[in-house]
């Protein structure tokens, strides 16, 4: 009895101790990431594409090299195969440092960096040749990454140390050649040296962000599908021990990987809003190290111009808003491609592009080339906050109070709002968990300046068409998801006519009704939408975010909205 009472006691010790650090941590945090150095005004730039130093081992060691060198402030930038997107559009941010005044160095030969910054590292670490033979060895560069940072060490195999003679000061080849292995040595020998702000979930052989994890001294793990439980658990723990409200980094699994993710997109959402923590997609994000020691400067213009619209109450009015812009990797190499931003139709018909407001923290530079760029039909709405979540499991998995936890991520996510300019929202949980009246509520009451919430990243789940227009607390307008993008259209296609058709089979019968069309970007663009508006006709009005919010505000005042 008295050995149960004892157990009993320590439990509730260790759930006080847990809930006292979750309120410290929870009220503590005021920014996402921690603090970069400001970049050197002259730096160095390599391009690994397509030569003789774009094989993964070079890749590795010079990117580690970059976060390293970066402690000083960046000056190392590497145009290098992201593993996800193109790197054709890399060069453009180099030309827009430029013109801020930054210069560069092209380096023909990479390997003269490691003599011109000797001073930032200690020597190198060996490792195995020949990796691949079995993929499950990949997981030991995860804890090498980490082994690095801290140690203050280049990853190189024997091969690649007979181009660069680095003077050897670990051998670890032969060891750390499984999941199992390669962790239980991260959590013996670096994990308390670790950074307990940030975790990263990233395939070992994805090189782009391990610059920025070298910097800060952030863990990447990989959850694969052929670990055992033993192994799966320590990854949960790692996920665990840092702090709550903290980012996860990185993607999920489902691509074709070796070894294969364990966890795809829902599934990781779910798992890390459990613990507490929120996930931003950042795997093929490059130069972080450089990118977010820049300060953001917000445009002196307001980065939304809403038209001022009067009500026609026969008219559809319809919002529609580009995805993804959560994803740091796309809005850094891809969204600036001509489907989207270069397209010719941007600017033509009103639109709405989504942007994690974190991204003014991780690449300041390139979220104002986008606002300094964007026409008067260009909204921009915050995507998801500072990043995924499901709201209804926030939490739920740490010792004490989950809402005062979820509370202080809408606020946070609120915080960087302001920062980038931004007033309305669109939830972006993939979590196929169905959002409630109550999440949105929730939203309005912590931030009652929010203009509009939108809802959903596709279809809302059991939300009939007649209930997809309301308001919440502090009288803020809720639009919910009417329509995704349909596939990739054929050859044979109408431009337009398919995302028209399915707007119309969606169109609540009340007039004047209000659309929130989510257009997923993989499958549509400025283009697919013009061609759509085309298609619908004179009795839908396409509008922005903020349009969409002030004319159901009107219809509300006018008593056709509750």
């Amino acid at each position: 009895m008295l050995k149960t009472v004892i157990v009993i006691l320590a439990i509730c010790a260790l759930c006080s101790a847990a809930y006292a650090f979750t309120e410290k941590a929870a009220a503590r945090r005021d920014r996402v990431f921690p603090v970069t150095p400001a970049p050197k005004m002259q730096a160095d730039l390599v391009n690994l594409v397509d030569n003789e130093y774009s094989d993964d081992e070079f890749r590795f060691a010079l990117t580690v090299l970059q976060g390293l060198a970066a402690r000083e402030g960046g000056q190392i930038y590497i145009i290098q195969n992201t593993s996800w997107h193109s790197p054709e559009y890399l060069p453009l941010w180099v030309e827009n440092l430029e013109k801020k005044g930054y210069s560069f160095n092209r380096v023909e030969d990479p390997v003269s960096l490691y003599e011109k910054y000797s001073r930032c590292y200690n020597g190198a670490v060996l490792y195995d040749d020949n990796l691949g033979s079995d993929p499950v060895h990949y997981y030991k560069l995860n804890a090498l990454t980490l082994y690095c940072a801290e140690k203050n060490l280049i990853p190189v195999t024997p091969a690649l140390n007979r181009r660069l003679g680095l003077k050897i000061v670990e051998d670890t080849t032969g060891k750390y050649l499984t999941a199992l292995s390669a962790m239980d040595w991260v959590r013996r020998e670096m994990w308390q040296d670790a950074n307990k702000k940030a975790l990263a979930h990233i395939h070992p052989l994805h090189m782009a962000l391990r610059d920025y994890l070298v910097l800060h001294k952030i863990l990447p793990i990989w959850i694969g599908a052929e670990m055992s439980l033993l192994e799966r658990d320590m990854c949960y723990d790692f996920i665990d021990d840092v702090e709550p409200n903290s980012p996860v980094m990185g993607c999920w699994g489902g691509y074709s990987e070796r070894p294969a993710g364990l966890l795809n997109e829902p599934n990781l959402q779910r798992v890390c809003s459990l613990k507490g923590k929120y996930f931003i997609v950042t795997a093929g994000a490059p130069n972080l190290s450089f990118h977010s020691g820049l300060a953001f400067h917000k445009p002196e213009k307001p980065v939304n111009t809403p038209r001022k619209l009067v009500l026609d109450p026969s008219k559809v009015y319809v919002c529609f808003n580009i995805s993804d812009g959560d994803n740091i990797q796309y809005v850094e190499t891809a969204l600036i491609g001509k489907q989207w931003w270069q397209s010719p139709a941007r600017g033509k018909v009103p639109l709405g592009w989504t942007l994690n407001p974190v991204a003014a923290e991780l690449i300041p530079d390139i979220v104002e080339y986008y606002l300094e760029t964007a026409t008067p039909s260009d909204g921009f709405i915050c995507f998801p906050g500072v990043g995924l979540v499901t709201p209804p499991l926030y939490g739920k998995d740490v010792c004490g109070d989950s809402e005062k936890l979820f509370d202080e991520y809408i606020r946070l996510s609120g915080r960087y709002m302001k920062k980038a300019g931004l007033t309305t929202v669109q939830f972006g949980d993939t979590s196929n968990v169905p959002l409630t009246r109550g999440d949105f509520d929730r939203w309005a009451k912590v931030l009652p300046w929010l203009t509009g919430i939108l809802g959903d990243y596709g279809p809302s789940i059991g939300v009939s068409l007649d209930k997809t227009a309301y308001f919440v607390a502090n009288g803020t307008p809720v639009a919910r998801a009417v329509y995704t993008s349909p596939g990739v259209p054929g050859e044979k296609d109408v431009p337009g006519r398919a995302q028209a058709e399915l707007i119309r089979q969606n169109t609540p019968r009340m007039r004047p009704a209000f659309v929130h069309a989510a257009v997923i970007n993989w499958f549509g663009g400025p283009e697919t939408v013009l061609a759509c508006c085309k298609e619908l006709g004179d009795g839908y009005v396409p509008v922005t975010q903020d349009e969409l919010f002030d004319l159901m505000r009107q219809a509300k005042k006018q008593g056709y909205l509750k």
